[in-house]
């Protein structure tokens, strides 16, 4: 067991404590996840593909049978774009996600582990997994789009709209735009503390073989007072990965004028440093989550003083 990730920590120890458990199985945690880094590169690939070939804009002036092929061809896309979805939603992400998570958790108790051993473990549940996988993102995704649309589009499109009939800067213009930016700021505030209080979904269901809501449960319950402790360095690492995939983005807006004749320039930049973000840095959020989530079992359960235990009677 390794006594230094199983205590209470601070922001930075936490920080610390992933970095060097990364660090420690990194070529192991790639492996892991190669799968996932596979299936993104072939996703963005076929992505790009469709997109040109599923261009329907000259069917105005195609010949009927040109039409009826390009139609066929649209429809071959989205059923390929339908399968691709369900195999990464519930076959792909999933067990990468719980592989790198058994990897990180196994190091956490000092327990011999392996990308075999781990997969192997993932397996024997894997359609657990999946719809764990998918209910957890669906009630997230439903739970977070709810609050944007009422705390920050509403109150976007109220202030547009209002902005559109005033004819210019009025007082009631700029109290509204107050006021949009205050419900902006709670929104932003709930949004975080949904996204907190279910980070460790994977983590309870891998550890405790908790499934479909119940690891959602759990987490919430996990979390629960510890929100912000949470908050911060999940939030920290997981921007990492973003500020690669947009890199090429960001060098295209500051090219100004050049941007539109780069375009296609810096779409293989794109899929590039959006593979090796998914690749090198998203084991890295997810080694965070089994830190976060150990640490929050040693603060407000014990946890270490129970492996403590377990170990002096042997």
């Amino acid at each position: 067991m390794e006594q230094s990730y199983l205590k209470p920590m601070n922001l930075g120890e936490i920080l610390d404590s992933s970095i060097k458990l990364y660090r420690k199985n990194f070529l192991l945690l790639v492996i892991v996840h190669l799968p996932a880094t596979v299936f993104y590169l072939l996703d963005e690939l076929f992505s790009r593909f469709s997109a040109g070939a599923a261009d329907v804009s000259f069917l105005e002036t195609a010949s009927p049978e040109s039409a009826i092929q390009q139609l066929d061809t649209l429809l071959i896309i989205l059923l390929m774009t339908l399968v691709i979805g369900v195999l990464g939603v519930f076959v792909v992400y999933p067990l990468a996600f719980s592989a790198v998570v058994k990897v990180a958790s196994d190091s956490v108790l000092g327990t011999p582990t392996s990308a075999k051993s781990a997969y192997k473990f993932c397996f024997q549940n894997w359609w657990r997994y999946g719809l764990t996988y998918f209910v957890f993102n669906f009630v997230q995704g439903i739970a977070i789009g709810i609050v944007v649309a009422i705390f920050i589009a509403a109150p976007l499109l109220v202030f547009s709209f209002a902005a559109d009939i005033s004819g210019g800067i009025t007082g009631g213009l700029v109290a509204g735009l107050l006021i949009a930016v205050v419900f902006m700021g709670i929104g932003a505030v709930l949004a975080s503390l949904i996204w907190s209080r279910w980070v460790l979904t994977f983590p309870a269901a891998v550890n405790e073989g908790h499934f479909y809501y119940k690891p959602m449960e759990r987490s919430w319950n996990l979390v629960k007072g510890c929100t912000l402790r949470v908050f911060l360095p999940m939030f920290i690492v997981s921007l990492i990965p973003y500020v690669i995939i947009f890199t090429p983005m960001f060098i295209g807006l500051l090219m100004g004028g050049l941007a539109g004749t780069l375009e296609e320039l810096l779409g293989a930049p794109n899929v590039v440093f959006g593979t090796v973000a998914q690749g090198l840095l998203i084991p890295l959020v997810h080694v965070t989550r089994v830190v976060v989530y150990f640490e929050l079992r040693a603060r407000k359960e014990g946890f270490d003083l129970e492996k403590r235990v377990e170990q002096l009677a042997e």
